[in-house]
């Protein structure tokens, strides 16, 4: 009776890895986090997609390294936003913004993440004669950095 228990789990067993994927796959890879959210892969393609199509460029903060260096310091500029209480002014989504990069959105993702863009962008515009040199720019990501304890998942894309 032991034996027979025993020889059916273990061909259960092997029969369940024979069926595996010999490669795992990444469904949504996590890039970064701050303070107590996460953002992953996707979040990085929706913000490429909604900010080229809603401001015509690929990069929200002119001293932005990278794209990745640039969609974190869009959500750490949208997190001191929401603190300072800043009012965005509105932007419209465009139509056809249903696709992009392979993905398909919702248009309740497209239409939070244009949300997250106005209010970066507002806090951005504010303090936009401050930000006016590299040095200055990259000593106050550095700070919000640190205020909102980001940390990196993924080093560049």
């Amino acid at each position: 009776m032991m034996q027979t228990l025993f020889i059916l789990i273990f061909s259960t067993h092997i029969h369940a890895q024979q069926n595996l994927p010999s490669a795992p796959e990444v469904v949504n890879q996590i890039l970064f986090s701050e303070a107590d959210q996460s953002w992953t892969l996707r979040d990085f393609k929706i913000y490429k997609s909604v900010l080229l199509a809603v401001t015509k460029t690929e990069k929200i903060a002119e001293f932005s390294e990278n794209p990745l260096d640039d969609f974190v310091v869009s959500r750490l500029l949208k997190r001191e936003a929401l603190l300072f209480e800043i009012a965005p002014q509105s932007i419209t989504v465009p139509v056809n913004l249903k696709e992009a990069n392979g993905e398909v959105f919702t248009k309740l993702e497209i239409e939070q993440e244009t949300q997250m863009i106005a209010e970066a962008l507002a806090l951005l515009q504010l303090k936009q004669n401050q930000m006016s040199q590299k040095v200055r720019f990259k000593a106050w990501i550095d700070v919000l950095k640190r205020k909102y304890s980001v940390k990196m998942k993924i080093s560049e894309l």
